[in-house]
């Protein structure tokens, strides 16, 4: 037990840390455009449906909106500003898989923002439907890239 304490201690993570920055920005460079046109796809759903939804529901729709594309748009940065020396790169890497978990909190939001009874009587079936399985493919998409 002393040995894999003593072991631990003079490990050095940055190379591992490095490899796994590496992977994400490869994952996410090429997942990035499906992740996209999900994200772009629920929004048109949306703005189609605001003008029946209305009121508090509208207002915290738009603010999602807005903020998982403004989300989207710092992953985009992360990507086009990366550096390529050790330390940046595994800097970029952490950003991305934070923002990876803004990115799912957003998801998140709207799907709770899907049970409101609001949104249900004025969004038609299909499209309810169709924002819940691009929730889960946008889902799957960010868990493809940190895995």
């Amino acid at each position: 037990m002393n040995n894999i304490h003593n072991f631990l201690k003079t490990v050095d993570y940055s190379n591992y840390e490095y490899q796994y920055s590496v992977q994400i920005m490869e994952r996410l460079q090429e997942k990035r455009p499906e992740l996209n046109r999900v994200v772009e796809e629920i929004d048109r759903i949306i703005i189609a449906n605001r003008k029946v939804v209305g009121g508090h529901v509208d207002y915290s729709l738009n603010e999602i909106i807005t903020e998982k594309k403004a989300n989207l748009n710092r992953l985009n940065n992360v990507l086009d500003g990366g550096g390529d020396d050790r330390s940046s790169i595994i800097e970029w890497g952490a950003e991305i898989v934070k923002l990876i978990g803004v990115q799912n909190t957003f998801f998140t939001r709207l799907q709770l923002q899907m049970t409101q009874e609001s949104f249900l009587r004025h969004v038609t079936a299909e499209h309810t439907t169709t924002i819940k399985y691009l929730i889960d493919l946008g889902r799957s998409l960010l868990i493809e890239i940190i895995r």
